[in-house]
């Protein structure tokens, strides 16, 4: 399952994008008359509603043959364009807090 094929958004996709993709998506298939397609885009939302649930799946959650955890987050701090990568120490405490939830 690529929660941003789901709700269609890209990668990059700021939270008022996700949350309004999800909501047209969540007019489009109610639960009453699609509940296989509620539970799908419902999940996926869980996964990307916030920047934290974003940078957590994007680090753990991904299935990308060869990608390490690492890879995953300075490609995703590339991304950021107001982030500045951590020094290595906040880096490895960061990662502890992650692995930890």
């Amino acid at each position: 399952m690529n929660p941003y094929e789901i709700l269609d958004v890209a990668p990059d996709a700021n939270d008022e994008a996700i949350r309004k993709a999800y909501l047209d998506l969540v007019r489009r298939h109610s639960p009453d008359l699609d509940p296989e397609a509620f539970k799908r885009i419902s999940a996926a939302y869980e996964v990307l509603k916030d920047e934290k649930s974003r940078l957590r799946y994007y680090l753990f959650d991904r299935e990308t043959p060869g990608d390490t955890p690492f890879q995953a987050f300075l490609r995703y701090v590339s991304t950021c364009e107001k982030r500045k990568p951590m020094n290595h120490d906040h880096l490895k405490e960061f990662l502890r807090k992650c692995a930890k939830k």
